[in-house]
């Protein structure tokens, strides 16, 4: 069975960038981190957490999207962007 930390692991990584002195910078290490992670078969649960917890919170925003790997896309673009705040 999968350690829960391995499932969620993607949120002590954005805490960690939220935190960190220079967000903008942290934000694209973190995402690039997340991503790397996910591609691990231990991690494979947890990223499609990820996957889902970004497209749960930013769907808000984007409701006529239909396409929900263009989502996922279009949300990891803007925080990978420099425009993160």
């Amino acid at each position: 069975m999968m350690n829960d930390n391995k499932n969620l692991y993607f949120i002590r990584i954005l805490a960690e960038a939220f935190d960190s002195p220079n967000p903008v910078e942290s934000m694209h290490k973190a995402i690039n981190e997340i991503m790397t992670l996910g591609e691990q078969e231990e991690y494979a649960e947890g990223y499609k957490y990820f996957n889902e917890f970004i497209e749960v919170g930013m769907i808000s925003s984007m409701r006529d999207e239909d396409n929900h790997e263009m989502l996922i896309d279009k949300i990891i673009s803007m925080l990978l962007s420099d425009d993160v705040r």
